[in-house]
């Protein structure tokens, strides 16, 4: 499989205040959440990856060494959305033009590189314009777009995610089960608990 005008880009820049630290640097798998999900990225099958940072922007540049391409978000106090519209903004300006856009988050270590490209071959061997990840309650990210919703991605609010754009798209959009489980990690407890199952080396 070849998909070679898909960016992916990682949403790395939130604060993380319930979990009370930096959750991209928390120890997972002999590197770290973020570490990690940058390398089941660069084992997928994406022609380029970004990673846009905000919060602890200083403190996880010194601690991972960075392959891809990082974006800032000077406004990541203001939302997801905000994050979102950094990247997009950074992609639609510079070449290769992509056609495709598969946005992911930083804090889902079983989600990788399998269900990466899953999301994209739905995409590439479909008439589709958006494939998503089924969740229990809906539909949402992992998520890859085409360029017709580019710009819709990056005019969203702060305070909005993909969701909506995904949610808009309605008979446009497939929705796929994901290759792996989809997991959150939004408190040290929820971390703590899946890291004694499967984030140990």
């Amino acid at each position: 499989m070849d998909t070679p005008d898909t960016a992916l880009l990682i949403l790395a820049a939130g604060e993380a205040s319930r979990m009370g630290e930096a959750k991209q640097l928390l120890p997972w798998k002999g590197t770290t959440l973020l570490g990690h999900v940058l390398q089941e990225a660069r084992a997928s099958t994406a022609n380029k990856v970004y990673v846009v940072l905000g919060a602890h922007a200083h403190r996880i540049r010194s601690q991972i060494q960075f392959q891809e391409e990082i974006i800032m978000n000077p406004e990541w106090k203001k939302g997801m959305g905000s994050s979102i519209v950094s990247g997009m903004r950074h992609i639609m300006q510079e070449p290769p033009f992509f056609s495709s856009v598969l946005i992911a988050l930083a804090d889902q270590p079983l989600l990788g590189h399998a269900h990466f490209d899953f999301l994209m071959e739905g995409f590439n061997t479909s008439p589709y314009d958006v494939v998503a990840t089924e969740y229990r309650d809906g539909i949402g990210v992992p998520a890859i777009f085409g360029r017709r919703y580019f710009e819709g991605l990056a005019s969203l609010e702060p305070s909005q995610g993909a969701k909506k754009i995904v949610e808009a798209a309605g008979k446009t959009v497939r929705s796929v089960l994901p290759k792996g489980d989809i997991v959150d990690l939004d408190t040290k407890t929820e971390y703590q608990d899946l890291y004694t199952k499967w984030g140990q080396e």
